[in-house]
């Protein structure tokens, strides 16, 4: 994804859901990588044998509830975000992780709604602009902290998926938390922002995805979004890709999901691979 490279998460501003609202903050479009791929997307039965020995049962995994006492602290989290210390977020969240909180519950019961957090403060004016957008960088610090702590290894073989913000939306914060889950999922994701619908049907033309999603946070953006939708059906190397969308658009109205073209609607991570594994799963019943 040569034209979508990867920007830093710590420029972006706070997103107010885990796959959804960020406040535009203009700036470059972000690539999970820039890997060279080709067209040809995996065959049937290699998708299948992938979905019932790695994406299923790890779905099943993430789907355990976690106990009570290896939940994250998200209040907390967000004024360790909002101290003048660095790594006050990143200590905080790495620590959760040392006693054997999850992954995905860090970043869905923790990161997510800590962020959130942060834009409350901000709508309520409890904070500063430079106050949110240094707690969303402390944030963004301790994703990347956690992920070096538990880097993920898709194995080959595995289902492709990208997600990006529809172009004139900043994401990133969100996105990168969805790209690491689906990763630790089975999944080869990548995540990113292009600035055009050129960049988004160039990608998903020259790399074959087998998913694809669009987040959007404002009504203004469902024609946006609905043009993305057509983009990608129509340039996609994978004649059966799904297309699924998220964001508070769409979490307000889930029936805006089929308006736009979109093959269903997610509202986080949690549902969107299970939603992103049953479209897999209904592409290889239909290549079979």
């Amino acid at each position: 994804m040569d034209e979508m490279r990867q920007g830093s998460i710590s420029e972006r501003l706070v997103e107010r859901e885990c796959w959804s609202e960020g406040r535009p903050a203009g700036g470059r479009a972000t690539s999970r990588s820039a890997r060279s791929r080709d067209a040809t997307p995996a065959d049937a039965g290699t998708l299948a044998r992938t979905l019932r020995s790695g994406v299923i049962p790890r779905l099943v995994e993430a789907q355990r509830p976690a106990t009570p006492e290896s939940l994250p602290d998200p209040e907390r989290l967000a004024h360790a975000a909002l101290s003048d210390a660095p790594d006050a977020a990143s200590d905080l969240v790495t620590g959760w992780f040392s006693t054997g909180t999850k992954f995905d519950v860090l970043c869905l019961d923790g990161l997510a709604p800590a962020a959130r957090r942060l834009g409350e403060m901000w709508d309520d004016d409890r904070c500063d602009f430079a106050q949110v957008t240094l707690g969303t960088q402390h944030l963004a610090r301790a994703l990347r902290a956690l992920c070096e702590r538990d880097p993920a290894h898709p194995a080959p073989g595995c289902p492709r998926a990208l997600f990006v913000s529809v172009p004139g939306e900043q994401h990133s914060l969100g996105s990168t938390m969805l790209v690491e889950i689906f990763r630790r999922s089975g999944w080869d994701a990548e995540g990113g922002a292009p600035r055009t619908m050129a960049q988004l049907a160039h990608a998903v033309r020259t790399h074959a995805y087998d998913v694809a999603g669009l987040s959007a946070g404002c009504s203004a953006c469902i024609g946006t979004v609905a043009t993305g939708v057509r983009s990608i059906r129509a340039a996609s190397s994978v004649r059966t890709i799904g297309v699924i969308v998220g964001g508070r658009l769409f979490a307000d109205d889930p029936s805006l999901a089929q308006a736009v073209g979109a093959d269903g609607t997610a509202r986080d991570a949690r549902e969107a691979l299970g939603l992103a594994g049953a479209l897999v799963a209904r592409s290889a019943r239909r290549s079979a």
